[in-house]
């Protein structure tokens, strides 16, 4: 059951990820792959709304996913949008987070896993939680977002896609990992009819990823954020209290219903 789930996590991101025989690198083609990946998951759609709104920008992005395949498939997409690879400054080669530039856009590819503490190639003004993997807590990713030259912690943005085994794992109450196990699968079962609906205050992609933009480049002293964050389900903890982790998805007012939230894509501003 435990890589029944890992396995629908993935397809949340890209859903070639679970296929051996579309191994990342074994097409001369990255720009076919690029349309593919913005054809095929809606959190490539988003990144590439995003490439384009930056097009004239000077800003630095860092995009963290899981290890292995998931990791290979956003550089992929990253070459096949026309970026080109450099190296990272100080780091080995192939033991490194990758950097990706194009004109004054740079785009930084991480492990979501990587505890080494390694510096920001240079300071970024976001940081992109592409699944389910990433870990707010770590002292990597802490050091991440003290970045040199800001007076405030580097924003970061979760993509989720409702109504998917991801979304449930966000809305879990604090409780055993067995326990957890079981309500994964038993919610994910049940909101499988409408994964990837919008909730009714949710934008499209495109407006996600340029209202995004607009938060990044305003002050960061007085901006607020200005999207509607992705909304909790509603789940049977058996009395289990949700840990302070949680926080950022409850909700405590009367919208909070006893019904299944839906978002197509929903951003996670975590502060």
């Amino acid at each position: 059951m435990a890589t029944l789930v890992e396995k629908l996590d993935n397809i949340t991101t890209h859903p070639d990820i679970n296929i051996a025989s579309q191994a990342a690198g074994t097409s001369p083609d990255t720009a076919k792959e690029a349309l593919w990946a913005e054809y095929s998951s809606s959190k490539f759609q988003y990144l590439g709304y995003l490439i384009d709104a930056s097009n004239e920008l000077d800003l630095h992005i860092i995009i963290m996913a899981k290890p292995g395949r998931t990791v290979d498939v956003v550089k992929r997409y990253l070459m096949g949008k026309n970026f080109n690879q450099g190296p990272f400054p100080g780091g080995e080669h192939g033991d490194s987070p990758a950097v990706f530039s194009k004109e004054k856009v740079s785009f930084e590819v991480r492990s979501t896993t990587d505890e080494r503490g390694m510096l920001a190639s240079r300071p970024p003004f976001l940081i992109i939680a592409l699944d389910s993997s990433f870990d707010v807590n770590l002292e990597s990713v802490k050091k991440l977002r003290v970045a040199q030259g800001h007076s405030t912690l580097v924003p970061v943005v979760r993509l989720i896609i409702a109504n998917t085994v991801e979304h449930v794992k966000a809305c879990l109450p604090k409780c055993t990992e067995l326990t957890r196990l079981r309500l994964t699968v038993q919610h994910t079962l049940a909101c499988n009819d409408s994964a990837g609906e919008l909730q009714d205050d949710a934008l499209g992609v495109q407006e996600n990823a340029e209202e995004t933009l607009m938060y990044v480049m305003d002050n960061p002293a007085t901006r607020t954020w200005k999207l509607p964050f992705m909304e909790a389900l509603e789940i049977e903890g058996q009395g289990e209290t949700p840990g302070s982790e949680l926080d950022p998805m409850s909700s405590t007012n009367a919208s909070r219903q006893k019904r299944w939230l839906v978002s197509l894509i929903s951003l996670l501003l975590i502060i």
